[in-house]
């Protein structure tokens, strides 16, 4: 629940910066609900590599996708080049689409242990996340949404996640 918090405080300043005026509905399940759709449209969007309909889940984008990477990915990930000075991997919601639509295949991300946390128009939600490529486990991690509740919508503004390659240890990936 600690990061749940710190994370909202995060995506709180990332709102306040973005100049954005929340709406404010007292229906926190309904919300839930709502948010949880924009969860599986994210991953049929993935999966049938449907952009059109992807685009309008986010605010804009440019909307930021920030990784941290775990140790066990870091050489290969600096090797490629694709870290930036701090460490981090960054693309955008835009770069993000352009990966999955250059790759063969069917990608899909997995969401596990959902929490969120909503507050005046906006909210963070927190997932354990499965990476998966033609029914392989690629990465896993934990990922964080920050939403804005808009007149057409929950839209993500930003996307922080880690990153670890292959499956958890736990998973049943073959």
């Amino acid at each position: 629940m600690r990061r749940a918090k710190v994370l909202l405080l995060l995506s709180s300043l990332i709102i306040a910066a973005a100049g954005v005026q929340p709406l404010v509905r007292q229906d926190a399940e309904g919300e839930r609900a709502e948010i949880l759709q924009v969860v599986e449209e994210f991953r049929r969007c993935i999966r049938e590599k449907d952009w059109s309909a992807f685009e309008t889940l986010f605010l804009d984008a440019d909307t930021p996708w920030i990784g941290t990477v775990a140790e066990a990915g870091r050489t290969r990930y600096e090797a490629a080049g694709i870290l930036d000075d701090d460490g981090l991997y960054r693309v955008t919601r835009a770069e993000f689409q352009e990966q999955i639509d250059g790759r063969s295949g069917v990608s899909d991300e997995v969401f596990e242990r959902i929490e969120m946390e909503l507050v005046d128009g906006f909210a963070t939600l927190i997932a354990d996340y499965e990476f998966v490529r033609d029914g392989r486990v690629k990465n896993h991690g934990v990922e964080s949404w920050s939403l804005v509740d808009t007149t057409s919508g929950w839209k993500i503004v930003s996307v922080l996640y880690s990153v670890t390659p292959g499956p958890r240890a736990e998973s049943k990936d073959e």
